[in-house]
């Protein structure tokens, strides 16, 4: 007959070895150079997230015809989304209108210079989300399709989502086919992509305090570029590996749980 010490002990033993080794149960979480980090769980949790330099060079020259300021890249076969953190100062409502004609009319203009740069046509054709304020997520959203290289066949919606913090914004660049836009969940992803980013402590909207920087008015700093801020230089993360971290505390807890569970049966059978 088996022991009930030893049954209970390697049960707790073995649901340890399943929760550090399979993947699906705890978010994998990765950090990002501008100190903010990204928990890839949930319904997508499989897709592929890189943070390694090279590879977000690599990405870049293939999008932007050279180096830019992306911090991460997430990909799957449904969209992709590209991060990049600007410091363009903190966001207050009251003091900032956005002109959706006006910011469309900057996009165009952005998209001609990076057309030059990248020896490839790149027009912005019409909205397909407006500009919105999120209140609730500190958030500011809106996408567009763009055509390029004068085929109306490749068009691609842009969809940009800036998650608010102290400092300035993190913008998520969503870019996805019309037609699998079409069948997505436009505010399902807002919400996934805010609520699984985490600006480092000290960093949130929440934390603003008087004489923080502001961000500019009119657009409020909400351009940018098409792929980001273009960069000669290095990124400077050859050191931030694309292997995500576990919930440490969570395996610590669970481990702790088990001896003290061993402790507990084995003093009680004698």
């Amino acid at each position: 007959m088996k022991n009930p010490i030893t049954s209970s002990f390697s049960a707790l033993t073995l649901s340890v070895f399943l929760l550090l080794t399979h993947h699906n149960v705890l978010a994998k979480e990765y950090h990002l150079e501008s100190g903010s980090k990204f928990n890839l769980t949930g319904k997508y949790k499989d897709s592929e997230f890189i943070t390694n330099n090279r590879s977000l060079k690599k990405i870049s020259r293939e999008t932007a015809g050279r180096a830019t300021t992306i911090e991460a890249f997430l990909g799957n076969d449904q969209f992709e989304v590209h991060f990049f953190n600007e410091n363009v100062g903190y966001f207050q409502p009251e003091n900032c209108e956005i002109d959706k004609d006006e910011l469309f009319g900057l996009i165009e203009k952005q998209t001609t210079i990076q057309s030059k740069e990248t020896n490839r046509s790149i027009k912005p054709v019409r909205w397909v989300i407006e500009p919105k304020i999120d209140n609730e997520l500190d958030a500011i959203y809106y996408a567009f399709e763009a055509q390029f290289d004068d085929n109306p066949s490749n068009t691609w919606v842009n969809y940009r989502i800036y998650e608010l913090g102290r400092y300035g914004y993190e913008k998520m660049q969503v870019v996805v086919s019309p037609e699998v836009f079409l069948s997505l969940d436009a505010t399902q992803i807002l919400t996934y992509l805010d609520d699984n980013h985490n600006f480092e402590d000290g960093a949130n909207y929440s934390d603003y305090q008087e004489g923080d920087s502001l961000a500019p008015y009119g657009t409020c700093g909400l351009l940018g570029s098409f792929f980001g801020a273009l960069e000669d230089a290095d990124l400077g993360m050859d050191e931030i590996s694309d292997t995500p971290s576990l919930n440490i505390f969570w395996v610590i807890l669970l481990i702790l749980a088990t001896v003290g569970a061993n402790i507990f049966f084995n003093r009680r059978n004698s």
